[in-house]
């Protein structure tokens, strides 16, 4: 019992109040406005999504193209990760690091694979993990994944996107790398991200998530309700 109060108490304080969130001028999040809302549902928000919406941010930022400007870009993520988020980019852009694009996933369809064709740097999207076993943690809102193209997903001969099979050899030089003790990891490991280019089983140098306890609450709800007749 003292489990499950304190699973609702801390799902009550991710949930609870919406406020506005700003650092410095564009990098702002706020509860995901009524159109966003609109243009998601159906796709990265389809019908039988269990995250509330009001558990969702939506984030603007700045960051440095490909082609050295600046450029705002937006990402939808959970409120308990929206602040790390902002802080994370902010010092990305300080840092000059490049990102190609940053657009929300439903641009694609919902299609993570051509999400990360496209190179698109994304957080929040309803769905499973790779392998299909359990509910992802860009799910939840607490996952992002940058430049995906050029820093794959790596399970022996399985490559996330096939495009990205190339900078699978992480001997190679690319301005769009992350790499262990870099900047990038740096800046989601100080405030207690974790980096798939860590993982021993396979590699997913793009990506990065921060634990949450609900993972395995969504997990359970799941199972439940496909188990429904």
């Amino acid at each position: 019992m003292k489990k499950l109060a304190a699973l609702f108490a801390l799902t009550f304080s991710l949930t609870a109040p919406a406020q506005m969130i700003k650092t410095e001028e564009g990098f702002t999040a706020r509860p995901v406005p009524a159109k966003i809302i609109k243009f998601i549902s159906g796709k990265c928000y389809p019908e039988g999504a269990l995250l509330p919406i009001g558990d969702l941010y939506y984030l603007n930022v700045k960051y440095y193209g490909f082609d050295g400007k600046t450029h705002k870009g937006e990402i939808i993520m959970h409120q308990a990760a929206a602040k790390d988020t902002l802080e994370i980019f902010k010092e990305l852009y300080a840092l000059k690091y490049p990102i190609e694009k940053m657009r929300l996933a439903d641009y694609y369809n919902a299609d993570d694979r051509e999400s990360m064709r496209n190179n698109n740097t994304a957080g929040f999207c309803w769905r499973l993990t790779t392998d299909g076993r359990q509910i992802s943690y860009h799910a939840l809102g607490m996952a992002v994944d940058i430049n995906p193209l050029y820093n794959p997903y790596v399970d022996s001969d399985i490559i996330e996107p096939p495009a990205g099979a190339p900078y699978a050899d992480r001997n190679l030089a690319h301005k769009a790398f992350i790499e262990a003790n870099g900047p990038v990891v740096n800046a989601f490991k100080k405030r207690g991200w974790t980096w798939g280019g860590d993982w021993k089983s396979f590699k997913d140098y793009q990506h990065f998530q921060k634990f949450t306890p609900l993972r395995r609450e969504y997990n359970r709800k799941l199972g439940s309700a496909a188990n429904k007749p």
